[in-house]
């Protein structure tokens, strides 16, 4: 095994499980990454003026998505369209946060986040080149 799949399957992993626990474990739980001094998803989504349905439906996607990514170890057709779509999702979180301008809100996890998604999408398309 070779550093980039050491890579590969590490952001596969750390993006996966940590979108699970943000939405699974951590959505009621107040952090220093919240918005506005939000103390839950809910309201962290309307302190950036989005409802409730947009929450539940960002939520079953992110979800769906990190489940489908951490299937992809398996089943690598599932890991382009899943990292691109997280990606796509990010960069909307990224967008808010800035939008916001809150000085408490660090979101640079948001851009870390990015960074390995669009490096696994890039990683995925290279090697289905290379197979191919």
């Amino acid at each position: 095994m070779n550093f980039l799949n050491v890579h590969y399957i590490f952001s596969i992993f750390y993006v996966s499980i940590t979108i699970l626990s943000i939405w699974l474990l951590r959505k009621n739980r107040k952090t220093i990454y919240r918005g506005g001094g939000a103390v839950n998803l809910l309201e962290e989504f309307q302190n950036y003026g989005l409802s409730k349905n947009i929450m539940i439906g960002v939520g079953v996607c992110k979800v769906s998505l990190s489940i489908l990514l951490l299937l992809g170890l398996r089943y690598s057709l599932l890991v382009l369209p899943s990292v691109f779509f997280l990606a796509l999702f990010m960069l909307a979180a990224v967008f808010f946060s800035s939008e916001n301008k809150r000085p408490n809100n660090p979101y640079s996890p948001l851009v870390a986040f990015v960074v390995f998604l669009l490096g696994d999408c890039l990683f995925e398309y290279v090697l289905s080149l290379v197979i191919n």
